[in-house]
């Protein structure tokens, strides 16, 4: 078996979240919808789209973390490359998203009331569907202060034994300063979550981003099914959450 696992393929998944604050005090949030979501592409690949990021950055004369929450108009051609080249990689990079009603959870009944296990049990949701059989996954989440110190390991636990003909190498939370892909990861998802929110600007830099997006995949963001692969946003329906 350990021989059959080392000839598995690689791939790398990297995660984000929006708004995770709402599970746990939504009163006067204008926002509505949390957002979890990933990109995911062949390890193999992961130091070339890194070099090309770098490139735009030095390109645009872009210093340090790059997310949504910096989108701006003076760097937004910046922005608009990291997405194109999201684009220009076809399946080989792909996007993920759960979004979640909060306004329909019942954290008593479904979760004992705890909130951090709730956002974990939504955060196995998201990675359940990606994980494919004979391939070997390594999968990093932003840093998040928990509760319980052992929310990470557990997911990784659970995922693995949810998956015995893959292998799951590691669930490992690291910064998303010295992430450029978990950085492309909260671009993404950050766009994904103000449209489903609808917390921005008509003509705000973010609003362009969103609609250069939205030219892109030759729709608007919306909820897709299951089969879509490139730009996949899985809003979960929480009839018995």
């Amino acid at each position: 078996m350990e021989l059959i696992q080392d000839n598995y393929e690689q791939i790398d998944i990297y995660c984000d979240e929006s708004c995770p604050d709402l599970f746990s005090n939504r009163k006067g949030s204008i926002n509505r919808y949390l957002v979890i979501g990933g990109i995911k592409l062949r390890k193999r690949d992961r130091e070339k789209v890194k070099s090309q990021i770098e490139d735009l950055k030095i390109q645009h004369d872009v210093n340090g973390e790059f997310k949504w929450n910096k989108v701006s108009n003076n760097k937004l051609e910046f922005y608009k490359g990291i997405i194109s080249l999201f684009f220009s990689y076809g399946n080989e990079i792909i996007f993920r998203s759960i979004v979640i009603d909060t306004q329909k959870i019942n954290m008593e009944i479904y979760h004992n009331g705890d909130a951090e296990l709730g956002f974990y049990k939504f955060y196995y949701q998201l990675l359940n569907k990606w994980i494919c059989e004979f391939k070997a996954y390594r999968i990093f989440t932003d840093l998040k202060t928990n509760r319980l110190k052992n929310r990470v390991q557990d997911l990784e636990y659970i995922l693995q034994i949810s998956h015995i003909f893959s292998t799951i190498d590691s669930v490992q939370a690291i910064n998303s300063k010295e992430s450029a892909l978990l950085q492309m990861a909260d671009l993404i998802l950050g766009a994904v979550s103000s449209s489903y929110n609808n917390t921005i600007s008509v003509n705000s830099a973010k609003r362009k981003l969103i609609a250069y997006m939205e030219d892109l995949l030759q729709h608007e963001i919306c909820a897709t099914g299951l089969s879509e692969r490139k730009f996949n946003v899985f809003q979960i329906n929480l009839k018995s959450w």
